[in-house]
């Protein structure tokens, strides 16, 4: 006998009688829309029919009050130390698809000549993004506060362990593999002077320190490329280290091989 509760529904200990158990054949194995007119139907009725906030075609495609309530609902929730420790893990070094160079050209060559997802934005709000990063720096407790990270260690080598290496710094290093040169790649946080990190080092003995760098960038962050080199060759010669520029210039002129060995092997 079926019991059913206040609510219509089976009560505890109560089954019907036509409940899938173990070891009976389902009812629709092997049966598709092509083949069953039953189903052929059904799928005929659903079509266009909304299903969890989405509309049927082509993908699911949750509709902006479906967006609004997953997000009220995620309001508020964090994830666990032991979450946040795994999803770490699960994207570390080799196992992020991103690590490797030739996945990362691939990505930045399908987006060639395709509008970015994103709108640009408008000179107003880059203005505006401008004028709030300058106003934060201008105050004395935030660069103090970036100045005392930076000083940490650990700190950097976790922010330069996920910086890929540059386009400039991987032609030299072709250069380098080429020739077979003393000289290895430490841009990544692997070898520190104080504050500062090196691009190349020499491995030979010689106290050299290879830095390469785009002119536009240094220009911007320095005013202009002799105040870039002279404070970064007055920091790594407390160190007793001569320190070698390369810049675009460098690297794209027509004899560029010729012209960065004979700079690296000079003493």
């Amino acid at each position: 006998m079926i019991v059913r509760d206040n609510k219509g529904r089976f009560a505890k200990g109560s089954h019907s009688p036509t409940e899938f158990k173990k070891g009976n054949i389902c009812l629709w194995k092997g049966k598709t829309k092509e083949n069953c007119e039953v189903l052929r139907k059904i799928s005929d009725k659903l079509v266009g029919r909304r299903c969890g906030g989405g509309t049927k075609g082509k993908h699911w495609k949750v509709s902006e009050e479906g967006r609004n309530n997953i997000r009220l609902g995620h309001i508020g929730l964090k994830h666990s130390e032991v979450t946040k420790k795994k999803m770490g893990l699960a994207k570390l070094g080799s196992k992020n698809p991103m690590s490797k160079i030739e996945n990362r050209l691939k990505v930045s060559l399908s987006k060639i000549g395709k509008p970015h997802p994103q709108p640009p934005f408008t000179k107003e709000h880059c203005r505006k993004l401008s004028e709030a990063g300058i106003k934060r720096w201008q105050s004395p407790e935030y660069r103090k506060k970036q100045e005392l990270k930076w000083q940490n260690s650990e700190y950097r080598r976790r922010v330069l362990g996920r910086r890929p290496i540059t386009f400039y710094e991987s032609r030299l290093l072709s250069l380098v593999s080429k020739y077979s040169l003393p000289y290895k790649f430490v841009g990544n946080g692997e070898a520190w002077f104080g504050s500062y990190n090196p691009d190349f080092i020499n491995i030979n003995g010689a106290k050299k320190i290879v830095e390469v760098f785009s002119k536009h960038q240094k220009i911007r962050n320095y005013g202009s490329i002799q105040n870039y080199k002279q404070i970064r060759s007055e920091h790594f010669a407390k160190y007793g280290y001569k320190v070698v520029f390369f810049n675009e210039d460098d690297l794209f002129r027509d004899d560029w091989e010729e012209h960065c060995l004979r700079e690296l092997t000079n003493d």
